[in-house]
């Protein structure tokens, strides 16, 4: 099985206003435990600050999850059961914000490359290893550190059949 963490590619492209919403400020209150549902529907804009150029992939912060329309219609019916998705319109084009949901003991601790702070709570984790015999859903984000979703091989691949598709970048992640 292959496991990639997906995330967006900073390549000039437009980003989505988040400073000084109230998407901004359920972030800054929740962390990683923010409730997207709560912006069902609602508008958006790109940022002054950012590229020039749209994608299909505007990932929030450079790790909420984020994906057009073309994007979600594609692999919908294989991340239903394991995320929830959010509509928001960003200038007239409409978007999913997807929330993996987060599983547990599935990263092999002991073979990944963890950055720690002092009290042993993870910083940052610079290569990741996944256990072989664990279950994987079609997309999720870990419990250990929920920053970054992850998607098997066939959403991958179903994502890259998406023709013209421009923002996503990908990690091959080990699996031992």
């Amino acid at each position: 099985m292959k496991i990639y963490r997906i995330y967006h590619k900073v390549d000039g492209f437009k980003a989505i206003k988040t400073k000084g919403t109230a998407l901004e400020s359920c972030m800054l209150e929740n962390g990683n435990n923010a409730t997207f549902g709560l912006f069902k529907n609602q508008q958006f804009q790109w940022s002054d600050s950012a590229g020039e150029k749209v994608c299909d992939f505007p990932f929030i912060d450079g790790n909420i999850t984020v994906f057009s329309e073309k994007v979600f219609s594609a692999i919908r019916s294989m991340i239903t059961s394991c995320a929830v998705n959010t509509n928001i319109v960003v200038e007239g084009t409409q978007y999913e914000i997807i929330e993996a949901n987060k599983i547990s003991n599935v990263l092999n601790i002991e073979q990944s490359v963890i950055k720690r702070f002092k009290d042993g709570r993870i910083m940052n984790i610079k290569k990741y290893v996944f256990k072989q015999n664990a279950s994987y859903p079609a997309m999720f984000r870990i419990e250990e550190f929920p920053i970054f979703t992850f998607v098997i091989g066939e959403v991958l691949n179903k994502i890259k059949e998406s023709n013209g598709i421009e923002g996503l970048d990908f990690q091959l992640c080990e699996v031992l």
